[in-house]
């Protein structure tokens, strides 16, 4: 049971983190292409966070639970099992508080053709994309060496 829950585990954390690599190079292209490509990607990144990301991370969450309660050595207290915890929430509240507005808004931007707004908007998501995913590295730098145990 235990190699089944560290494989989806580990599945649903590349999926996290491939999305937010995906955004690096797909962003930039869909705005050179115009107002109507960035919409309508800002419009599917906002669905992703809901459809795809939020799932990953309750799987990620879920199995990394299964993995503590399964094993005889790691505990709840470690600090790689509390720094993807964190990093779990980290990722619910950027969702819900950062990328999803900021989604939004970017779609509302690009369609009225407002390109400050847009810009400023994109921009944003793509910085704090870029922290998320720094610290998404750290998490699994954490977990790959049992920080703590």
């Amino acid at each position: 049971m235990r190699e089944i829950l560290l494989i989806v585990h580990i599945l649903a954390a590349a999926a996290w983190i491939g999305l937010n690599l995906a955004q690096f190079v797909f962003v930039p292209r869909l705005v050179r292409a115009g107002n109507d490509a960035a919409a309508a990607w800002m419009g599917a990144f906002v669905d992703l966070g809901r459809v795809y990301n939020t799932p990953a991370a309750i799987v990620i969450l879920a199995s990394g639970v299964g993995l503590v309660i399964d094993s005889a050595v790691y505990e709840f207290e470690h600090v790689f099992v509390v720094i993807g915890v964190v990093m779990v929430i980290i990722g619910g509240v950027l969702g819900a508080r950062v990328y999803a507005p900021r989604g939004r808004a970017a779609q509302a931007a690009y369609i009225s053709d407002d390109q400050g707004a847009a810009q400023t908007a994109t921009e944003g998501i793509i910085r704090i994309g870029a922290i998320e995913t720094l610290l998404l590295v750290v998490t699994v730098v954490a977990m790959v060496n049992r920080w703590g145990a």
